[in-house]
Parts: structure tokens; C-alpha cells; sequence
């Protein structure tokens, strides 16, 4: 029996790692060629004898003619056929070159799984570069190259396979189930959910247990929900053979917007029969597009101070009614991105009204206001936005590590779908900031300016950069109804729904409720968190 050598496995290896680069063949001889040396690479390997050789590199080839394979089916299927004829060997008739389109599309689609495989083979996988992966792959998917269902699917498996291999390392490797993560900000929930039962059935398979007894299994991962997948422990253990504990999770705030009725009519809040329905708008909030209706107002009549925003009501199939800046109540369409939001938080007592630590103050009119969280909402003043900006550039500020999330698309991409974009939040003199370019009005090729003043005096055109200060948001609260609403709006360029046909009882659903689930509730807490933390540390230090 011939024995390799280690080196001439490795060169084997490297030899068919290169092949795997290769996408297409331009005709039959190159194609007969490559089919001849994978042919005789696998002799060569049935030749191996483990004794001299390590099993794993031998996997480790045999892992690479596989993808080789792989790649091989991909090009037959888009510009290719083939068929084995009596004498099993492989021939190639040919149905025309693929398009230069399609083998675009298709390297692209082998990029992002050669990505996702060498993220598999860290020893310890950064969760931000799967969520890297899973954004820019949302952009992707929608692009002019058109892909199809199943080649969305192929990428989408492939990024849950990532996380995955993500949970099941850091289970062996802590004995826990990893700190909270918002599933669908890195993948698509039900894609994980299939991957993982996928892998659970490939664990008992390996059990060598009776089909009877995997069918039963199969029907018991069938009842549940993907969220029920996901979140159970048993499945878990089963998996990585580790007794997991799941670490107790926080309850996102339930946060919501009020309904038409609560806001005007016989039957609004009491809050709004004591002070005007229409709302300030933060300068964050005009940075993202609040005030994009004032594009064609002369600069001296348009003002940063009143915005619109939504309510849950549906008017119509593509309409929400909102209240505007005359303090009425219209409508606008559930694909702009120019409408406010002013979030609102239901509580089930006095006592249990939510607080960053005082209890808050009643004003004169009686109405009490409490402050809960933070976030990003006035502009720094000129002075500042040059020291912050001239830091910045120094990298001599320092970064907090929170972040704070936007939409990405231009304020009037109203067929656009939502693409994440994350602001770095940055301490300087004990106060904190984040950097945000202000959000462009195109139109017929023509960038509209920015016409308000911001809360510092300063008019900026689309695409300055401006510095906001991240500071407490203040919220009014309505003690009959049990319900607070915040005092500004607090944010814009969100999308209420991309796609229209929208009816009042599915606003969970929305872009808009997953924006706020997945980001903005999260988001609000960070530096309350770190508070805290720094708090109970200096306690336990003054304890010792």
C-alpha cells in the first residue's frame, strides 16, 4: 500500500483549496481535466493509511474535494449539463456560457459562504461578524442580481450554520447558554430554528438509535415553535452534551404607539387635555428626517421645534394616521421615512412607573414627568462640535461601548427596506456623544439642503456631520389610562411598514414595532446599565 507523506497532503490540500476559487470552466478540455485530477487526488487518498497519517488531515482533504463538489453542482446547474454515461465518467454537454450577471451572482453567493466557513473554523467566533455578514447580505439579496429562493436560502443556512457553531462553542466553553441576543438582528429565526433541529437529529442519528425511536423525536421537535427551539434548554444539552443553564433574560420594554382615539376626539388621554397634542422634536430626530417636509419652506419659516409622528391606527391599506405640526391629526404613508416616532410604554401601577432612579416631578398643570433611559437628542454647541470632531480625528476620545442604531437609507428611499446602521457612542468631559451625518432629501439627482436651526443655532446641509448629546428622555405620564408617552419624538428615518397593506391589529408586525423591539428599547437602557454596574461596584468595593 503506498503511504503519503504529510507534506505532500498538505500540498494536495493547498493544490484543491486553489481549485475551489474557480468558478467556471470555459470549455470541455479544461473542465475533463479538472475531473481526471479530482478523480486521481481520491485514489490517492484511498490510499492513506491513518497509522502514518494524522485523521485529521485526512478530513481536512477530504472536507476540501467535498466543497470542490460542491462548487462543481453549482456551476453545472448555471452553465452547465452533464451526465455519467456507461462507463461513469463524467461528460459535458454544454447549454451556453452563464451569463456575466449570473456568475457575478454566483461568486458573490460563494464569497459569503467561503466567509462563513472560515468563521466556523475559529476557535472562538466574534458575534459582530456575524451580524456584519447577515446585514450586509440583507442589502445584498435585494440587489439587480435578482437571487432567487433557493440561492437566499443557501446563504441564510449557511449564516445560521455560523450561529450555530457560535452557541454550541460558547456552551461547551462556559457551560451556559450565551448572554441574551436578539436572534433576528444575526440571522432568520426560522432558518435557526431548522438548523438546529437539523444538527439535534444528526446527534441522534450518531446515537445509532432506532428509527422509531428518531421518528418520535422528529415529532416532538414538529410540535414546538422556532422560538420554542431555540429557547429549550433540553435541546441544548442534547446537542453539546453540556447540562446547560439558560441565563435569565430580560423582558424587552413593551413599547408602543398611541391610538388615534387616544389623541384626539372625546376620548383622548388627559395628558393631551392639558398640553398640546403636536411635539417637539429632538435634533437627533431632525438629523434623521423629522423635519423633511420643510425641504422646499424658505430657511427663515422652517423650524426644527415641531415634528410629526405616528400612531397605530391604520387609515386605509397604506396609511397610518399621524399628528402633524398643526396639532391635527392626517395621515402618511407606511413606507415614509420623514413621520417621527414617540414611543409609549404602558405601566401597571404608580409604583411600578419605570425611572433612571428619582421618582420625577409633578409640574404645575399636575402632570407628572419622570425620566427613563437615555438617548441620543441635542446637538453640541458649535464650539463643542469642532473640540469632539478635532478628538474624533486624533482617536484621543474615548468609546463607551454602546451604540445606537438608525436606518441607513436616504430619507425618501421609500421602496427600500430597512439596512442597520450603528452610531459609536464616545465620553468626552464626562458627558456622552455620538457622531451622525445628517440624512439627505434627493430628488430628481437634486440633494435638497437642511434648512432648520438645530437646538444650537447651527444650520448643517445633507451629509454634515453633527455631534448629539446622548441625555436622559424625559416622559409624560398618564396616571389614569397607565400609560407614558415620551415628551419629544425621539427618532425618524424608520419605515412603518416597507411593503404598505398595513391594518391597525397587526402593528407588532410592523418595521416600525421591530425597529423599536430589537433596537431602540435595548438601546435606551445601555448607560443606565453601566450606572448601575459602576454603582454596585463601588458598593462592593466600600463593602469590603
Amino acid at each position: 500500500m503506498n503511504k503519503l507523506s504529510m507534506e505532500t497532503i498538505l500540498r494536495m490540500l493547498k493544490e484543491i483549496e486553489e481549485r475551489i476559487q474557480v468558478l467556471a470552466f470555459s470549455d470541455k478540455e479544461k473542465y475533463d481535466n479538472y475531473i481526471k485530477r479530482i478523480q486521481a487526488i481520491k485514489q490517492d487518498l484511498s490510499s492513506l493509511d491513518d497509522r502514518d497519517n494524522t485523521i485529521g488531515e485526512k478530513n481536512r482533504v477530504m472536507e476540501a474535494v467535498g466543497m470542490l463538489d460542491l462548487e462543481t453542482k453549482m456551476y453545472i446547474e448555471y452553465g452547465t449539463n452533464f451526465e455519467k454515461n456507461e462507463d461513469v465518467t463524467l461528460t459535458l454537454e454544454t447549454k451556453g456560457p452563464a451569463s456575466g450577471k449570473e456568475k457575478t451572482k454566483q461568486a458573490r453567493i460563494q464569497l459569503y459562504k467561503s466567509i462563513c466557513e472560515d468563521l466556523k473554523k475559529l476557535e472562538v467566533i466574534n458575534l459582530e461578524d456575524i451580524k456584519k455578514i447577515k446585514e450586509q447580505w440583507d442589502i445584498e439579496k435585494d440587489s439587480s442580481l435578482k437571487y432567487s429562493v433557493s440561492e437566499i436560502e443557501q446563504i441564510e443556512e449557511a449564516i445560521s450554520d455560523v450561529l450555530l457553531d457560535y452557541y454550541i462553542k460558547y456552551i461547551k466553553k462556559n457551560k451556559a447558554m450565551p448572554e441574551e441576543l436578539y436572534i433576528n438582528e444575526y440571522t432568520n429565526v426560522e432558518e435557526f430554528a431548522k438548523r438546529i433541529k437539523e444538527k439535534l437529529m444528526e446527534v441522534i442519528t450518531e446515537r445509532n438509535v432506532d428509527r422509531l425511536k428518531q421518528l418520535e423525536y422528529f415529532n416532538i421537535l414538529n410540535n414546538l415553535s422556532d422560538e420554542e427551539i431555540i429557547d429549550n434548554e433540553k435541546i441544548w444539552e442534547e446537542i453539546t452534551g453540556v447540562p446547560v443553564k439558560f441565563e435569565e433574560k430580560h423582558v424587552g420594554l413593551d413599547l408602543l404607539f398611541l391610538k388615534k382615539e387616544q389623541c384626539y376626539g372625546c376620548n383622548k388621554l388627559e395628558i393631551f387635555k392639558k398640553r398640546r397634542l403636536r411635539s417637539l422634536a429632538t435634533d437627533f430626530s431632525d438629523i434623521l428626517g423629522s423635519c423633511d417636509y420643510s425641504y422646499n419652506i424658505a430657511p427663515e419659516y422652517a423650524s426644527p421645534k415641531v415634528g410629526r409622528y405616528w400612531t397605530s391606527t391604520g387609515n386605509g391599506s397604506n396609511k397610518v394616521y399621524i399628528v402633524d405640526e398643526f396639532d391635527s391629526i392626517s395621515s402618511e404613508d407606511v413606507f415614509s421615512r420623514s413621520c417621527g416616532a414617540r414611543p409609549a410604554l404602558k405601566f401597571s401601577s404608580i409604583d411600578s412607573i419605570p425611572t433612571n432612579g428619582d421618582s420625577g416631578k409633578r409640574v404645575g398643570d399636575g402632570v407628572l414627568e419622570v425620566e427613563y433611559g437615555y438617548y441620543p437628542q441635542e446637538a453640541a454647541s458649535k464650539d463643542m462640535q469642532e473640540v469632539l470632531e478635532s478628538a474624533y480625528r486624533r482617536k484621543s476620545i474615548l468609546r463607551t461601548g454602546n451604540y445606537y442604531t438608525t436606518d441607513s437609507r436616504i430619507i425618501n428611499a421609500d421602496y427600500e427596506k430597512f439596512a442597520p446602521k450603528q452610531h459609536e457612542e464616545y465620553e468626552y468631559n464626562k458627558k456622552r456623544y455620538v457622531r451622525v451625518e445628517v440624512n439627505a432629501y434627493k430628488q430628481n439627482g437634486h440633494i435638497y439642503p437642511f434648512h432648520p436651526k438645530l437646538s444650537n443655532g447651527e444650520r448643517y446641509t445633507s451629509g454634515d456631520i453633527v455631534w448629539v448629546e446622548v441625555q436622559p428622555i424625559k416622559w409624560w405620564v398618564d396616571e389614569e389610562a397607565k400609560i407614558m408617552i415620551t415628551e419629544k419624538i425621539m427618532f425618524a428615518g424608520v419605515q412603518f411598514k416597507h411593503n404598505g397593506d398595513y391594518k391597525t391589529e397587526d402593528f407588532d408586525k410592523t418595521d416600525i414595532k421591530q425597529f423599536i423591539d430589537n433596537y431602540w428599547s435595548n438601546e435606551i437602557l445601555q448607560v443606565l446599565k453601566q450606572q448601575q454596574l459602576e454603582t454596585k461596584s463601588s458598593d462592593d468595593f466600600d463593602g469590603r
